[in-house]
């Protein structure tokens, strides 16, 4: 399915966010552009919180990062790769100062 013929799929979307992230580079930028737009259509939707965390990890910005995590954390307590990447963070944000 494509995303210009459906654009708020939002599962396509943050599939192709997640894609993005992990090519890292000049498309994280994009990942970023992919996983707001989540947001916007289900504000919600806690795999677009962690997506966009891990895009905001990789540009240093860990406060950004940390809140985004800790907001997919709040919308599924139980996901254990959420509080994986939010401890990872932390740890980043340490190693940084």
């Amino acid at each position: 399915m494509s995303i210009e013929l459906e654009p708020k799929n939002v599962s396509a979307l943050h599939h192709l966010g997640t894609v993005r992230e992990k090519m890292g580079g000049d498309k994280l930028p994009l990942a970023l552009e992919n996983f707001n737009t989540v947001l916007m259509i289900d504000g919600q939707y806690a795999p677009a919180y962690n997506g966009r965390g891990l895009v905001w990890d990789r540009f240093f910005k860990f406060e950004e990062a940390v809140v985004d995590f800790s907001k997919a954390i709040e919308l599924e307590t139980k996901n254990a790769v959420y509080w994986h990447n939010r401890a990872c963070c932390h740890r980043n944000s340490k190693q940084m100062e």
